[in-house]
């Protein structure tokens, strides 16, 4: 279930912490300081990946995201470059 506002997905704003491109897994810091597990499956609008297995996020690119409260813990169900 995406944060949503009145239906709409909210996206917030904030900068890769770190990702490992091997692993397909990284953090995303919010602009409000919070810490959010991605998965490069939550990788969107990415032209130069042909394969999904290319996509990647690079540390301290700025993005926008939207989140998903599974279960477990909160995380990134979708997320842009800026």
């Amino acid at each position: 279930m995406s944060a949503s506002k009145a239906g709409k997905p909210i996206w917030l704003k904030g900068t890769v912490h770190w990702f490992d491109s091997k692993s397909g897994e990284g953090m995303i810091r919010s602009d409000e300081g919070n810490l959010y597990f991605v998965h490069r499956s939550a990788i969107e609008d990415f032209s130069n990946a042909r394969e999904k297995k290319e996509k990647a996020l690079h540390d301290n690119k700025k993005v926008k995201f939207q989140l998903v409260d599974d279960l477990t813990f909160v995380q990134i169900a979708k997320v842009k470059e800026l």
